[in-house]
C-alpha cells in the first residue's frame, strides 16, 4: 500500500494522489535509462489476491539482448497463471521495452481498476502499452494514453493482443488520446477478442497505416455493448488511412 504521508491511524487515510509513491526502475547513473530495472514488478508467483494500491510503476527498461523475457514488459511482467490489480491511483507509465509491452507484458491477467489507474506515456517496438500474449486485460474505469508502438510497422500503440489474448473494457473505460502505431493506434488484436461494455470508448487514437481505433485479423472478434468508437467533436476523431475506426 501506497499514499502514506507518516502520521495516519487507519489505512483508509491515504492520499496516493497527494503522497505519491514511485516504483522507480532508474536504478543506476541517475536519469540514465540504459541501466535501468528490465522490469519494475515482476508478477511471476501471484494470485488474485496480489493488488498494486497507490503505487506508481515507472523508468522500467526491458532492454537486454540476454534474455529474451527481458525484452517484453518494461514496467511489469506479469506470467501465465498471475494475476495484478491495480487501484488507488497507481499508474504505469514512462516504461519501454525492446520487443513488445513497453508498460507490461501479460501472460497471466492485469486488472485496471478506478479511473485514476492508467496506463500512458509507454513505448515499445510492437505495444506500446502493453503485450498480451494470450493473457487477459480487464479496465474497469482504468484508462490507456499516450503509449506508442515504434516500430516502422508497430503494431497496437495502446495494447497488442495475440493468441487468444482479451481485452474487456468496463465502466467508461478509455483507449485515447494520441495513442500511436503504424496498424491498430488503440488496439491491435491479432487472433483476439475485444470487447466493450458499459460506455467504454475509443477516440483520438492515429494509426500511420490502417485501424486508427482497432485492427482485427485473423478470427479475431469485437463485442460491444453500449461501447463507442469515436465520440462527437472536433479533435476527438480516430485517423487512420484506412478504417479510422476499425
Amino acid at each position: 500500500y501506497g499514499g502514506f504521508y507518516g502520521s495516519e491511524i487507519h489505512r483508509d487515510e491515504r492520499e496516493p494522489d497527494f503522497h505519491v509513491v514511485y516504483l522507480d526502475g532508474d536504478i543506476g547513473v541517475p536519469d540514465d535509462h540504459s541501466d535501468n530495472s528490465y522490469h519494475v514488478l515482476n508478477g511471476s508467483s501471484t494470485d488474485a489476491t496480489a493488488v498494486l494500491d497507490g503505487f506508481r510503476i515507472i523508468h522500467g527498461n526491458a532492454n537486454t539482448t540476454a534474455i529474451n523475457d527481458y525484452r517484453h514488459g518494461g514496467g511489469m511482467y506479469i506470467n501465465q497463471g498471475c494475476t495484478v490489480t491495480a487501484t488507488n491511483d497507481s499508474d504505469v507509465y514512462n516504461n519501454t521495452a525492446t520487443i513488445a509491452g513497453g508498460g507490461a507484458y501479460v501472460l497471466g491477467t492485469f486488472n485496471g481498476v478506478e479511473n485514476l489507474s492508467d496506463i500512458y506515456e509507454n513505448s515499445a517496438p510492437n505495444g506500446g502499452g502493453m503485450a498480451v500474449p494470450g493473457g487477459i486485460v480487464n479496465l474497469n474505469t482504468s484508462d490507456m494514453y499516450l503509449n506508442e508502438a515504434t516500430a516502422a510497422n508497430g503494431k497496437g500503440g495502446g495494447i497488442y493482443l495475440t493468441a487468444g489474448g482479451a481485452l474487456t473494457m468496463t465502466n467508461s473505460a478509455y483507449i485515447y488520446y494520441l495513442n500511436q502505431a503504424y496498424d491498430g493506434a488503440g488496439v491491435y488484436a491479432d487472433n483476439s477478442t475485444v470487447t466493450m461494455e458499459s460506455n467504454s470508448i475509443f477516440r483520438d487514437n492515429i494509426a500511420s497505416n490502417n485501424g486508427g481505433a482497432l485492427y482485427l485479423t485473423n478470427n479475431s472478434m469485437l463485442i460491444s455493448h453500449s461501447g463507442r468508437i469515436g465520440q462527437a467533436g472536433v479533435g476527438l476523431e480516430n485517423e487512420a488511412i484506412l478504417g479510422a475506426g476499425i
